[in-house]
């Protein structure tokens, strides 16, 4: 591994069993813009409590370029959103690159790590694509992405909820019969679990 990290403590015997948690997003502190609500603030709490409990786990989360959106006053002082780049001097670059195939093509990854001593928790990745090995395409879906998140959805959630609530309504009615948990189990026992060979 190209970047070296350890955690500012000894183990407790209880939790001595290495562990990574994936989340999407982690409330640590204010000041870092990667979480919007009841999930973040759970997995940000946990990564506290690691550091407090002395665990031998690592957080893996992503690093959002927009980070989610801020809240503003529009000059009739209704809310409005606000897509802003947010820039953090308190994560390290590591130097990891790897791709993962999206869609049938190679996506660069980057990670960058943000250190026990910055906020009090275990050591943290942070997945990032805002590489310069980044394809143009990937860029351009990203942007319109956003652009979709600020003109359509997000107002439509806050101006019309009733619409809103219709339109999510509908949605899993249509794609419920494709997800109900005794197929994801089966497909995951199926493709993942039985797929591995044990030597």
């Amino acid at each position: 591994m190209p970047f070296e990290f350890s955690h500012p403590y000894e183990f407790d015997p209880a939790y001595s069993r290495p562990v990574a948690y994936f989340c999407m997003e982690y409330a640590i502190h204010q000041s870092f813009k990667i979480y919007a609500g009841g999930l973040g603030f759970l997995a940000g709490s946990h990564m506290h409590s690691a550091f407090d409990l002395k665990q031998n786990l690592v957080g893996i989360g992503i690093l959002w370029k927009y980070g989610y959106y801020d809240q503003v006053r529009k000059a009739d002082q209704t809310m409005d959103i606000l897509f802003q780049e947010k820039v953090y001097g308190f994560l390290q670059k590591t130097g990891i690159k790897f791709t993962i195939n999206i869609s049938g093509h190679e996506v660069w990854v980057t990670a960058w790590y943000l250190s026990p001593a910055v906020f009090n928790t275990v050591p943290m990745f942070f997945l990032s694509t805002d590489l310069p090995e980044k394809h143009q395409q990937d860029e351009l879906d990203a942007a319109c992405l956003y652009e979709l998140l600020e003109k359509e959805v997000i107002p439509l959630y806050y101006d019309y909820p009733q619409t809103w609530l219709e339109i999510m309504k509908e949605g899993m009615r249509d794609i419920f019969p494709q997800f109900d948990s005794a197929r994801l189990a089966r497909q995951y026992y199926k493709e993942l679990y039985n797929s591995i060979t044990v030597s």
